[in-house]
This record gives structure tokens, C-alpha cells and sequence, in this order.
């Protein structure tokens, strides 16, 4: 006599295909790699130089949230890499949307961020300049200071590197700069 094969309830099935689900899941590759902590406290410290009376609701900078992942959560901003042998991403480029946002040069953020390859203030006011002695990474290779009003010239103290390097300034901003300038 054949052995009468057993039919799983609908239910029953559910249940076990969402078992599967957890169960692969807890044995798959992790995500993304979370971005390198010094990089997520370099971000906070940019965004908590900026005055918060000129952070528009609707602007990139009032979209970041560190209770969330830099570099893999946040949508604007900020563009980031994972180095080879690296369990970590690192930022490599901080575009700010030009929302007219206002604060002080924040310098040693940048510096320390080592890996900075881009980094763009167009359209915003900053002041101040940078201290003595603290330069940007030498990773920076392009920096955009077009439409940005910053006070003590300070894009002709940024130490830009090789001729490949750009800088962009226009007239009506008081940041001029040229590469190596």
C-alpha cells in the first residue's frame, strides 16, 4: 500500500517559509560596512558648525540624522567608499547642498577626514579661516568655493596639492583660490 503523502496546511507553510527566511538571513554576508566612526563624528561636528537658525527644513544637512548610518542611510551630501581590506566606509567626498547655510570654518573637520577626495561649500556663507598648521587631507583634489562668501580669504590658505587639482571660486564670493594658491 503507498504511503499517503501529507499536505501542509497554508498556514503551516507560511510559517515555515518565513523560518527559512530568518534563518538565511542571520547566516548571509553583512550589508554594507557602517561607516568608519571618525568619519560619522567628523560629519556631526560639520553640521553642528553650522548655524542651525540657517538650516532650512527641506535642505540636505537637516536630512542627516546620526541616529542612522552616514553612509549607507543618508541620501545627500555625502559620497563614500569602502577601502580594499577595509571592514569600514569612509567619506570621500561632502558636497553641501547651497541652501545659504552660515557657520564658521569648520577646518579641522576636513583635515580630519582622510580619505576626502571632493568637498563643496558653493552657495554658502561661511567664516573665519584656518588655523595654523592644519591642513586638508592630502587626498583633496577638487574643492568648489563658487558663490560661497566666507570672510579672511580663506580658500587661498587650503593647501591644494598637484596641478590635477581644481579649485572653483567665483567673483561675487569673497573665497578666491587657484590650485596651489
Amino acid at each position: 500500500m503507498a504511503s499517503a503523502a501529507r499536505v501542509l496546511p497554508p498556514m503551516a507553510l507560511l510559517a515555515l517559509s518565513i523560518v527559512l527566511q530568518l534563518a538565511a538571513a542571520a547566516v548571509s554576508p553583512p550589508g554594507p560596512s557602517p561607516t568608519f566612526p571618525g568619519d560619522t563624528a567628523a560629519l556631526a561636528s560639520l553640521k553642528s558648525a553650522v548655524d542651525a537658525a540657517t538650516i532650512p527644513s527641506y535642505s540636505c544637512l537637516a536630512s542627516w540624522d546620526f541616529a542612522r548610518d552616514p553612509c549607507t542611510a543618508f541620501t545627500c551630501g555625502v559620497h563614500c567608499y569602502t577601502p580594499p581590506n577595509s571592514s569600514h566606509q569612509r567619506v570621500a567626498g561632502v558636497s553641501l547642498d547651497p541652501a545659504g547655510y552660515s557657520g564658521t570654518l569648520p577646518a579641522p573637520v576636513f583635515a580630519s577626514l582622510p580619505f576626502l577626495d571632493t568637498l563643496s561649500l558653493r552657495g554658502n556663507r561661511f567664516h573665519g579661516s584656518l588655523p595654523a598648521g592644519v591642513a586638508l587631507p592630502p587626498s583633496l583634489r577638487i574643492l568648489v568655493l563658487s558663490g560661497a562668501v566666507c570672510e579672511a580669504d580663506a580658500a587661498r590658505e587650503l593647501p591644494l596639492r598637484s596641478p590635477a587639482e581644481r579649485a572653483e571660486a567665483d567673483e561675487g564670493g569673497r573665497c578666491h583660490g587657484e590650485p596651489g594658491g
